[in-house]
């Protein structure tokens, strides 16, 4: 019985000095390590892009719903409008990880524009979430018991006039001129008149002819009717 509690003893103080199997420690480790980075980059890396896509969706929608605002019914802010149904059906042509976005009616709205006074925005929402019941799915994070993930996503487009620049003057080649060096005046311009500023050294002439440009007056344009309608 000594013999046998002596080699007992002598086994477990040699296996407390023994690092043999070490390495599979430090092998597990690198496992874990590995899992970690495949779940960021894989999971992550499709929540990111998923994102991107339901900006996009939202950039749509919100698109879509300002042009039907301006050209279609600038009023009409009902489920059933152009702006509203626009809105939505853009939104949801543009797929978020190969399934189309979640947006309501109630997810395009038209919030008030404090710089123009008028209601001439459209907000559009999309989702793509656990209570709209189409969450994105995860590939590594059901591993960890997160197997579902919400994705959402935000836009906001307002129905502004485009042509409203002060004094734009056109920037063409006139093919017209006041001829006034002709045989027999009052000159009328012909097609084969000849512009006739300078002399054959280069000099000024003179009586130079002159281009034929109109004067603009400077002008503002209103888009909008004091209705809030889109005026003609």
């Amino acid at each position: 019985m000594a013999y046998r509690a002596y080699n007992l003893t002598d086994r477990l103080r040699r296996l407390r000095h023994d690092d043999r199997g070490f390495s599979l420690v430090l092998v597990g480790l690198g496992f874990l390590a590995m899992l970690s980075a495949s779940m960021l980059a894989i999971d992550v890396g499709m929540f990111m892009n998923a994102r991107a896509q339901a900006q996009n969706a939202a950039d749509a929608g919100a698109h879509a719903g300002a042009t039907a605002l301006a050209f279609n019914s600038f009023t009409d802010h009902s489920a059933n409008g152009p702006a509203v149904r626009g809105a939505i059906n853009a939104a949801q042509t543009n797929l978020v990880a190969g399934v189309a976005p979640s947006v309501l009616p109630e997810d395009v709205t038209f919030p008030f524009n404090a710089t123009t006074g008028q209601f001439d925005q459209v907000q559009v929402h999309v989702y793509r979430t656990g209570a709209r019941g189409n969450p994105l799915d995860t590939l590594i994070g059901q591993f960890f018991n997160n197997p579902k993930a919400d994705i959402g996503a935000v836009a906001t487009a307002t129905a502004a006039p485009a042509n409203a620049e002060d004094c734009v003057l056109p920037f063409t080649i006139p093919d017209k001129w006041i001829d006034k060096n002709c045989a027999a005046p009052p000159c009328q311009w012909q097609p084969d008149s000849t512009f006739d500023a300078y002399d054959k050294s280069h000099n000024p002439i003179p009586n130079p002819e002159c281009t034929n440009v109109p004067y603009f007056r400077r002008s503002r344009y209103h888009p909008y009717a004091s209705t809030g309608s889109p005026s003609s």
